[in-house]
């Protein structure tokens, strides 16, 4: 049966806000199924999840025999969705009680729009420090952007399904910066983007994110999404420019974004 909307989750099964996102979601009157994907083949949701939730009907719950990564992950839970709109959510970030009848709203009074994120809360794990993470709200401002840099939380987007089945989704190829890529190729493919300017989402940072963890792995993956998208686009302007910047980023050290962020700055 068709359903208004689906969550698309992956896990590897350490996050300490799981059960608090999942609990969030199912506690809302929409129609929604929930699809979460276990990607880590030394556990199983038994061990992870209370029988509440194992035994919940709107949750779809996949166990990969072996690590795939977050697209293939996402592209095979999006496959077997039978949402309308696809909605992203990481296992550690909170998002708000009303997130799910904002993304309904806006896409209800923005029919030409397949794609759209929100404003974010951030928090440095172990840190009172709070920063709005916000960016432009048209399509052309949106995308102009980003070809700059990802300022999108993706946990804040959801998209309907059926302008992304076009594209195809995930580039499985991309174990980091997925993401980015698909922005870039929704963008280059015609697709609208829009925003909610209101805060729908908690992303607490901590030194187990991918986007810590793995920061160089993250950054290398993006650089090749945007030479991709220049190679696609055959637009060659200011590639050394771009290329000086991600090598820049590069020999940053952890420490200094580490500082930023405990500022109150950065995505």
């Amino acid at each position: 049966m068709k359903k208004l909307f689906s969550i698309v989750t992956n896990t590897l099964g350490h996050s300490n806000k799981l059960i608090e996102v999942l609990e969030i979601y199912l506690s809302s009157n929409h129609d929604i199924e929930i699809i979460l994907t276990l990607d880590n083949p030394s556990l199983s949701f038994s061990q992870i999840l209370p029988s509440s939730i194992l035994n919940e009907k709107r949750m779809v719950l996949i166990e990969n025999s072996s690590t795939l990564g977050p697209a293939i992950c996402a592209n095979n839970a999006i496959q077997a969705s039978s949402g309308q709109y696809i909605v992203r959510n990481d296992d550690d970030d909170i998002p708000k009680h009303d997130r799910l009848g904002c993304i309904l709203d806006f896409f209800n009074n923005n029919q030409s729009c397949d794609i759209v994120y929100s404003y974010a809360e951030g928090i440095l794990e172990g840190s009172s420090k709070k920063w709005l993470i916000e960016g432009p709200t048209h399509d052309s401002d949106i995308k102009k952007l980003l070809l700059k840099k990802n300022f999108i939380v993706h946990s804040t987007v959801a998209f309907r399904f059926s302008s992304f089945k076009r594209i195809g989704f995930y580039n499985n190829s991309f174990f980091f910066a997925q993401d980015y890529d698909l922005y870039l190729r929704a963008s280059r493919s015609g697709l609208r983007f829009g925003c909610i300017p209101k805060n729908l989402l908690t992303r607490v940072y901590h030194n187990q994110s991918i986007t810590v963890k793995k920061r160089k792995r993250q950054i290398l993956h993006s650089m090749a999404g945007r030479l991709l998208h220049h190679a696609q686009t055959e637009n060659d302007q200011n590639l050394i420019v771009i290329m000086i910047r991600y090598l820049s980023l590069l020999i940053l050290p952890n420490w200094v974004r580490t500082v930023r962020r405990a500022l109150g700055h950065g995505r």
